[in-house]
């Protein structure tokens, strides 16, 4: 199972390269041939599961082994995902400066194992790149409002969050905007006032992730970590 997720991810990787970068063609064709492999190995895990679990008889496993094997299955690639067409959104105010998207590899494994088509969750993926994060974090904005009438809203639901999503609106092949009901950033640098806390020299926010009897002490002068004891 983790070697597929490496190969999903070196596809992704390799078609970043082709989309950001002027290749020579020998090189072009290496990375083109790891984005085939990508897709053949999502095409065959998409296979096996519709089979369902007889396709392991021959294997000789138990129904409890051959439901398990199912389930690890299911959270590599999953047959089918929900998309609706949407209106663009207005622009959003309070956006931060433009930065680099941190996490595009993992919402990528994310929207494989929720569902999305290889084709459709592998273009727009490769072109993520720079975008605007708002000052909660929650949301990335991609480049300016462009002027098609409809988007494509997909969801990529969290682990272990029950009905909670994060919302990809797609703008033809290009990620538009990422809404995420958490935020996506822990601190985010900003020169807009309204950020200003958030993006001040030597200050960080606590993780909230972290319970208050695991999180260090912090000077509140300058925000940094403060530790009882040197190991």
């Amino acid at each position: 199972m983790s070697r597929a997720r490496v190969v999903f991810a070196a596809a992704l990787l390799a078609a970043r390269r082709r989309a950001f970068d002027n290749l020579p063609a020998a090189q072009d064709t290496r990375l083109a041939a790891a984005v085939l492999h990508g897709a053949l190995v999502h095409a065959a895990i998409l296979d096996i599961m519709a089979f369902g679990m007889d396709v392991f008889k021959e294997w000789y496993l138990t129904a409890q082994q051959r439901a398990h094997l199912i389930s690890q299955l299911r959270q590599l690639a999953s047959p089918g995902s929900d998309f609706l067409s949407c209106v663009p959104s207005d622009s959003l105010d309070n956006m931060g400066p433009e930065v680099r998207f941190p996490h595009t590899v993992g919402l990528f494994l994310s929207a494989l194992a929720g569902g999305w088509p290889w084709e459709l969750a592998i273009k727009p993926f490769a072109h993520l790149d720079m975008g605007r994060f708002s000052c909660c974090g929650r949301t990335f904005r991609v480049g300016p409002h462009t002027s098609s009438l409809t988007w494509i809203k997909g969801d990529i639901r969290l682990s272990g969050s029950g009905t909670a999503a994060i919302h990809v609106y797609l703008d033809g092949n290009y990620v538009a905007l990422i809404c995420s009901p958490r935020p996506l950033v822990h601190s985010m640098p900003s020169d807009r006032p309204e950020c200003a806390h958030l993006s001040q020299p030597g200050v960080r926010v606590p993780s909230p992730t972290l319970p208050k009897f695991l999180q260090l002490p912090r000077d509140k002068a300058s925000g940094g970590l403060t530790p009882r004891q040197l190991v």
